[in-house]
């Protein structure tokens, strides 16, 4: 079975384009058929099929939810990082909290992706609001990918992701869990907010 030969039709792309559509709003456009297809190869190897077409029938005979999560799973972006959009976040601590007197709060990160955008939040929150704990604060994050959420429930970040962050931020809301063979860090427990991860 030879997959680096194995070709994704125009026909086959929009199939799958479709799917994608109905299974979560995602509009694939024309000239993302080679994404799509070196996304999808190693899938194919992993169930040992041996063209798209054979894959289509896979998804289309089984409709496993599993496997259209694992679809939706390669298809989509997952970029992120911490404070990602400065101008967001600031506009946020700047214009809206100063005028949130409620003493519930409630957030919603939608395509929370690896949750860095909801903790990025959470600690704004928690360096701007000193009575936060005074505060009922809660922050839903929400992503269509479980593999991703899963990561966000962990709340582990190599050095890498955390480059952005000062060392001040760092020290206060992480914690060292592995030094080798690279350093890894887990959030620890921001005081006043709850985090909310469905699924």
């Amino acid at each position: 079975m030879n997959l680096m030969s194995a070709e994704l039709t125009e026909k086959q792309f929009k199939k799958i384009s479709r799917l994608v559509y109905h299974l979560c709003g995602i509009n694939l456009k024309d000239g993302k058929q080679a994404l799509v297809r070196a996304r999808l190869m190693k899938r194919l190897r992993a169930l040992k099929l041996g063209s798209f077409e054979a894959y289509l029938n896979h998804i289309e005979s089984n409709r496993d939810p599993q496997e259209l999560g694992f679809l939706i799973d390669v298809i989509t972006t997952n970029k992120t990082s911490f404070f990602r959009e400065p101008e967001h976040f600031n506009y946020l601590r700047d214009d809206i909290l100063p005028n949130l007197t409620s003493r519930r709060l409630r957030f919603w990160t939608a395509a929370c992706s690896s949750g860095e955008e909801p903790f990025s939040l959470g600690i704004m929150l928690r360096e701007k609001m000193p009575d936060i704990i005074s505060r009922d604060v809660k922050i839903l994050a929400t992503d269509i990918s479980k593999r991703m959420l899963e990561k966000a429930r962990q709340a582990i970040y190599g050095e890498e992701e955390l480059r952005d962050l000062s060392p001040l931020l760092l020290q206060k809301y992480f914690i060292r869990i592995q030094e080798q063979p690279t350093r890894a860090y887990q959030v620890k427990k921001i005081s006043g907010t709850w985090f909310g991860w469905p699924g």
